[in-house]
């Protein structure tokens, strides 16, 4: 399990760039974010997905950071947070999506592992209340079907599997405990929902739950054009050649069958030749249906 974090809304930072910082916790007792790389922020509009859906979330989350949002949460007694819940296979760009928003707000990236055997809870604790923007990759909190006996610590509290170095109680309640912070988001990322603990994502704690699904015709070709669009201005391939191509391209490529990051591996294979790539598309679905 991972989570990546993004700081404070900061609406005059620079968006070109996204700063990444990954927690420190070799110590028992110290812990601490540590500044390790920084990469071009990723336009979202090459994050493939439903724009419907894509616009949605923006709007919202532009809208929550909104000045006056706050007070509005403050006059009706509402807990000043936001929660998400991005769900669907694996490749379908839900941690892309996450990243990508970083980006739009100009937002740093922090990366925790929960799974980490030197992170305790303590630290874990503290780690989080710094940075008020979260994307959880909660899978490694999913239930298994026959879970193993937990064994009482004490009055209320119970041992974590032996797997992981959170348990699931300090996840809740650093998320909406009382001694949590407001003024964050909260988006939560899975590959099996329906293995989640109900509490982890009851109402209150996700506001909105967004399906990922398998891309179809039209996000295959937004894929097939931004891969090329710089194509599309050299030599004699004309912008129309390009959508012509598209076209072509996704009529090859059955919708709902092979996710995103499936088909932009195949497409890196010719990534200066979008004619190469609708020759052998066929061949290379047909190919990878068969070894399903």
């Amino acid at each position: 399990m991972f989570i990546e974090t993004a700081q404070l809304y900061r609406p005059q930072a620079s968006v070109s760039s996204t700063a990444i910082f990954r927690a420190l916790t070799e110590f028992r007792e110290y812990s601490r974010w540590s500044s390790i790389t920084s990469r071009p922020s990723r336009d979202i509009s090459t994050v493939i997905f439903n724009k419907e859906k894509k616009d949605s979330i923006l709007k919202d989350i532009n809208e929550y950071l909104h000045p006056q949002t706050r007070r509005w949460y403050a006059n009706h007694g509402i807990p000043y947070r936001r929660g998400y819940l991005f769900t669907g296979p694996p490749g379908t760009a839900k941690t892309s999506l996450a990243s990508a928003v970083a980006g739009v707000f100009g937002l740093d990236i922090y990366v925790l592992s929960l799974l980490d055997p030197t992170l305790t809870e303590s630290q874990f604790v503290r780690l989080f209340s710094e940075v008020p923007i979260e994307d959880i990759d909660v899978a490694g909190l999913d239930r298994p079907e026959n879970p193993p006996p937990v064994k009482p610590e004490g009055p209320g509290k119970y041992a974590s599997p032996a797997n992981t170095g959170v348990s699931l109680s300090s996840l809740l309640n650093a998320i909406d405990g009382v001694s949590s912070h407001e003024g964050r988001i909260l988006i939560m990322t899975t590959n099996a929902p329906e293995n989640l603990d109900a509490a982890l994502i009851r109402p209150g704690r996700v506001d909105m739950r967004i399906e990922f699904e398998l891309p179809g015709h039209e996000e295959l070709r937004g894929l097939f054009l931004s891969m090329y669009s710089d194509v599309g201005h050299q030599g004699d391939m004309t912008h129309a050649d390009l959508e012509n191509l598209a076209n072509e391209f996704v009529g090859k490529v059955p919708e709902k069958k092979f996710s995103a990051a499936e088909v932009q591996g195949f497409l890196l294979s010719y990534k200066r030749n979008p004619n190469e790539a609708c020759s052998h598309v066929l061949s290379w679905a047909e190919e990878s249906k068969n070894s399903d």
